[in-house]
């Protein structure tokens, strides 16, 4: 399934001020995302593989999503071992 250009900038939009959504989602190529379910612990996932017309419009979405992420979970995420970065609160985000 496709998340879309649209939806991204909606996502976006709840957390972070208009110029930096259109910053962060004009430089969008495509997208694709799934879903999964663990059935033995009820947990839920959803990766979204995203594609940039340029490197610098990747660096601009991670960013603005950095930033949306830090607003929501109230404060900054925490760097782990493989180099990625978390946020926790009653459910978790890395990227």
């Amino acid at each position: 399934d496709v998340f879309g250009e649209f939806y991204l900038r909606q996502y976006l939009e709840q957390k972070l001020l208009a110029p930096q959504v259109d910053s962060a989602a004009s430089g969008w190529g495509g997208d694709q995302y799934a879903v999964y379910w663990n059935e033995d612990t009820d947990g839920l996932v959803m990766v979204l593989r995203l594609a940039w017309d340029s490197a610098q419009d990747g660096e601009e979405f991670a960013t603005a999503l950095a930033d949306y992420t830090t607003a929501s979970y109230g404060g900054p995420g925490r760097v782990e071992s493989d180099g990625g970065v978390c946020w926790q609160g009653s459910d978790v985000t890395c990227f």
